[in-house]
C-alpha cells in the first residue's frame, strides 16, 4: 500500500510485476508438459491480465490511501509510512504521528474488510497445494505452501501490530 506516488508510474510497476507473473506461469506451464508455444502465449496473456488487474486494484488502493491522508504533504506521508514500520522509533513531530495514526487506521480498515475473503482464499490455496503435494509430489508445491502460510499469518498478525502501533503513536502525544 503506497502512501504517496513513487517515481515510477503505477502502470509501469504493475506491468513489471505482470512480466514476472507471466514468466512464472509460462515456466510452470512448460514444466508441467505444455509446449513452448503454449507456455509463451499463456505466459504473455496471464502476465497482461495480471498487470491490468494489479493496476486497477492498486490505483483504487492508492486513491483510498490518499483520501485517508487528505492534504498531508508528501514528506509527512513518507515519514508517517516509515513510522508504521517495525522497530522504528516513534516520531517526535505530532503531525507525523497524527498522519501515522490515520494511515494505520486506514490499513486496519482495509485488512478488516478483506479478512474473510483472505482467510477463504489463502486457506483454500494452502489446502489445494498440500493435497496436490501428497498426490503428485510436485516440488513447486514446496514453494507455494510456505507462501500461502505466510500470507495467512500476515493477515492475522498485521492488525494486532497496527493496533499496538496506533497506541504507541497516540501515547507519545
Amino acid at each position: 500500500m503506497r502512501a504517496w506516488p513513487k517515481k515510477v508510474p503505477l502502470w509501469v510497476s504493475c506491468l513489471l510485476s505482470g512480466l514476472v507473473f507471466g514468466l512464472a506461469m509460462g515456466l510452470y506451464s512448460e514444466h508441467e508438459g505444455g509446449s513452448r508455444g503454449f507456455a509463451l502465449v499463456g505466459g504473455v496473456i496471464s502476465g497482461l491480465l495480471f498487470a491490468a488487474t494489479m493496476t486497477l486494484v492498486f490505483r483504487r488502493l492508492d486513491l483510498a490511501t490518499q483520501a485517508a491522508l487528505g492534504d498531508t504533504p508528501a514528506p509527512v506521508r513518507r515519514a508517517a509510512l516509515r513510522a508504521l514500520q517495525r522497530r522504528r522509533p516513534v516520531p517526535a513531530d505530532p503531525e507525523i504521528r497524527a498522519a501515522g495514526v490515520r494511515l494505520a487506521e486506514h490499513q486496519l480498515a482495509q485488512l478488516r474488510r478483506w479478512r474473510i475473503a483472505a482467510l477463504v482464499i489463502w486457506s483454500l490455496l494452502l489446502i489445494i497445494n498440500v493435497v496436490s503435494l501428497l498426490d503428485d509430489g510436485s516440488l513447486w508445491r514446496l514453494v507455494l505452501i510456505p507462501l500461502y502460510l505466510c500470507l495467512l499469518v500476515y493477515q492475522f498478525s498485521r492488525p494486532r501490530y497496527l493496533r499496538r502501533r496506533i497506541k504507541l503513536l497516540e501515547a507519545a502525544g
